[in-house]
């Protein structure tokens, strides 16, 4: 079906507002979407269970700034040490325990900073 200009920018319109109401979209040709994309449930992700469960892993990073050591941590470990409700979120008990060992290619510094990824596979 060919449109005119202002035929097609009105059906483009009209289509998008209907899929908005159905809690789907439209992508830039106006085809609708309900799958990819179209609605994410956020997910909490405090303890460490939290993150065995998702499928998240740590990173340690140096806190030195001329420093770019980092890896990961073992989440077994963490959980065994600290148990699986554990929030590690700016957990002091975590954070001071962390070092950039030397005999690992690291600087010596003592503490740093953790960050979470996904873990893929």
């Amino acid at each position: 079906m060919d449109y005119t200009a202002t035929e097609y920018r009105s059906h483009f319109r009209n289509a998008r507002s209907a899929a908005q109401k159905k809690g789907s979209f439209l992508n830039d040709n106006g085809n609708e979407n309900r799958g990819q994309g179209a609605k994410h449930r956020p997910i909490a992700i405090e303890t460490l269970a939290d993150l065995r469960r998702h499928s998240y892993k740590i990173v340690a990073h140096c806190k030195t700034s001329n420093c770019s050591h980092s890896r990961v941590l073992d989440l077994d470990t963490l959980i065994e040490r600290f148990g699986p409700d554990c929030h590690y979120v700016n957990n002091p008990a975590i954070l001071n325990r962390l070092a950039c060992k030397k005999e690992q290619g690291g600087c010596g510094t003592k503490g740093g900073a953790i960050t979470i990824m996904p873990r893929y596979k």
